[in-house]
This record gives structure tokens, C-alpha cells and sequence, in this order.
């Protein structure tokens, strides 16, 4: 295995205007130290610390296209077994609910960790692929009460499952018709701004920028507007292809 160390404090980003109380991830702060323990083909291990929180992420694929996920923060930690094979995966917490300081290590990691292995998603190994978009993921995790168990799978229909990445309203699943899509004037309550992404924000200016899928999703769409759950969504952020760029200014 190559090793790799590296650390970064203080990373600068551009930050969208406006956040919501459920999406309140703060900026970087000069005491944050993210290291990269390790990084190869199938493994990827690195730790951020702030605000006395600590993350401790190990991910390895197990075989091909399988990968296991491990987020790690001392009293809580959050497994994921992601098989892209079958579109299917699990994942088993354990531990203390999750608090919205220990989502903005997951944040913070993240988006260090995008910085560094760079490029788009179809020149990137499999174990980063998806440890971006389970840390996208992650990001969206209910704070605050005890996580059940859960599996997902990936639901069949392909563009069934989307909806048009131009802001419009439209039909956003079982039933329901809401205004979604990316740009600003998709920011209507409870959703703020590009509805139905399946990301933190509009992604170009929003925190983290651009981290893990620029998709629009149903199932996105339906968690944006507290019509649905995290997990039926946890399908989209890990398997569906973007089908929009990255941009935007709202949040």
C-alpha cells in the first residue's frame, strides 16, 4: 500500500449566502486539521479534527465494486457496506445520535479529501467514488435521535427515478408537485435552493462546493421537502449518474 500523510488547517472556500437550519455546516476554522493516513487503489484512511470533535474514516473495497465504509467518532460510528454490483447496501450505526458539529467534520473531511484525488467521478478509483458520496451522504443524517439499521436498494426505471435538473414545478414523486430543480429561484421553503439535488446546496458556491453527485432525484426531492425519508433516498447519492453540472450560487 502507498502511504500518504498530509495536513491541511484552514482551508478557504467560497460560501453560499443563505443556509437552513438543517443544513446550518459552518465554515472552516483555522483549528482544523484534516490528515490523510492512508490512500491507495482500494483503501483510503483519514481523520479531521475541530472544535474538540474527531472523525476517523476507514474505507477499503472488499472486492470489486464492493466497498466498506466506516465513519468513526468515538461514542457514535456509522458503517456502510455498499455494493455497486447490485445497487444494494447496508448500513449499521452504532452509538450516540449524531450532532451537527460531528456532521461538519464529515464536511470538512470530505471535502479535503475531494481536493485531493481531484478530477471527475469516471477518473477516479471505486473506493473514491463512493467514499465522497457516502460522506454527501452523511451529511443528511437526522442529528439529534438514534439511527435504526437499514438497507436500500437501487430502484429500477432510470429516468423514472430523476426529475429535470431545470428549475420548474413538476411532478417530484408518489404523488406530490413541487418547484425543483437547480438555480435560486428554486429556493422555497422548506427546501432552500435547488430542490431536489441530491447534495448539500446548489454545489457551486454552497459548503462543501460540489462534493459527491449533481443529481436530481424524486427521492431527493421528496427528503428536500420533508416528504421523505433519508434512507429511500441513500440509493440516489450512492449509485444514480448527475444529470446537471455543478453550479449555482443559493444555498
Amino acid at each position: 500500500m502507498n502511504t500518504a500523510f498530509c495536513l491541511v488547517a484552514g482551508l478557504a472556500l467560497a460560501l453560499g449566502a443563505c443556509t437552513t437550519k438543517d443544513e446550518q455546516v459552518n465554515a472552516p476554522d483555522p483549528q482544523d486539521q484534516f490528515a490523510l493516513l492512508g490512500h491507495s487503489a482500494t483503501t483510503i484512511e483519514a481523520t479531521m479534527m475541530g472544535g474538540g470533535d474527531r472523525v476517523h474514516l476507514f474505507a477499503t473495497e472488499v472486492e470489486a465494486g464492493v466497498v466498506d465504509i466506516t465513519w468513526d467518532f468515538g461514542t457514535t460510528q456509522v458503517a456502510l457496506h455498499v455494493d455497486k454490483n447490485r445497487g444494494e447496501g447496508q448500513i449499521i450505526p452504532n452509538g450516540d445520535p449524531l450532532d451537527q458539529a460531528q456532521l461538519r467534520l464529515v464536511a470538512m473531511l470530505v471535502t479535503n479529501l475531494q481536493g485531493m484525488v481531484g478530477g471527475d467521478e469516471p477518473e477516479r478509483t471505486t473506493v473514491e467514488n463512493l467514499v465522497i458520496r457516502a460522506g454527501n451522504l452523511m451529511m443528511i443524517v437526522p442529528t439529534g435521535e438514534e439511527l435504526a439499521p437499514y438497507e436500500f436498494a437501487h430502484e429500477t426505471g432510470g429516468l423514472n427515478t430523476t426529475i429535470s435538473p431545470t428549475c420548474q414545478y413538476q411532478h417530484i414523486g408518489n404523488g406530490y408537485y413541487r418547484t425543483a430543480g437547480k438555480g435560486c429561484s428554486c429556493k422555497t421553503s422548506p427546501a432552500n435552493g435547488c430542490a431536489g439535488r441530491c447534495g448539500q446546496g446548489c454545489g457551486g458556491t454552497s459548503f462543501p462546493p460540489c462534493v459527491g453527485s449533481t443529481l436530481y432525484s424524486k427521492d431527493c426531492a421528496l427528503h428536500d421537502y420533508q416528504l421523505g425519508s433519508f434512507s429511500n433516498a441513500s440509493d440516489d447519492y450512492l449509485f444514480m449518474s448527475n444529470n446537471a453540472s455543478c453550479g449555482g450560487s443559493c444555498y
